[in-house]
């Protein structure tokens, strides 16, 4: 891969981090798997990510695409869950020598009243799994107050 578009990546994940930080005040100092020798920016998660009720280009993985110049692959399913994201995580994104990738899911486990704890353990699970392979991790949270109790 070439160095301007490692470059454009990090720049993406530091803005990333970046408007975390604005938004819930923590800070993170490091990025697990920065020198990653993967090949491929996936985003995983559900209808978000799959772009559901917008017009095709119009997700949020096209847009990131046109932003860093490079292919991003859309690993998103409408309706899937967390529980559903574990099972396919294999090969919709370990098998596909991922560099980054952009996890999103938790709306629909919220909407299939799936406990919070088991979300938070399947999300977890994936970082693991993804860092293990020697990528980087963004994590998209979806919450919002109108899901806390």
């Amino acid at each position: 891969m070439k160095n301007e578009a490692k470059t454009k990546i990090i720049l993406v994940i530091a803005l990333l981090g970046y408007w975390v930080i604005a938004l819930t005040g923590c800070v993170r100092n490091d990025i697990k798997n920065i020198n990653s020798r993967g090949k491929n920016i996936i985003c995983f998660g559900d209808s978000i990510t799959s772009g559901y009720g917008v017009d095709h280009g119009e997700n949020y993985p096209s847009f990131l695409s046109k932003m860093l110049g490079m292919p991003v692959v859309n690993a998103g399913i409408d309706g899937d869950t967390s529980v559903g994201g574990l099972q396919r995580i294999e090969m919709d994104v370990l098998e596909r020598e991922p560099l980054l990738v952009v996890i999103e899911f938790g709306g629909n486990d919220f909407l299939y009243k799936i406990p919070q704890e088991l979300t938070i353990k399947n999300i977890s699970e994936m970082i693991d799994r993804i860092q293990a392979k020697g990528a980087m991790v963004a994590l998209v949270d979806v919450s919002a107050d109108i899901f806390l109790n």
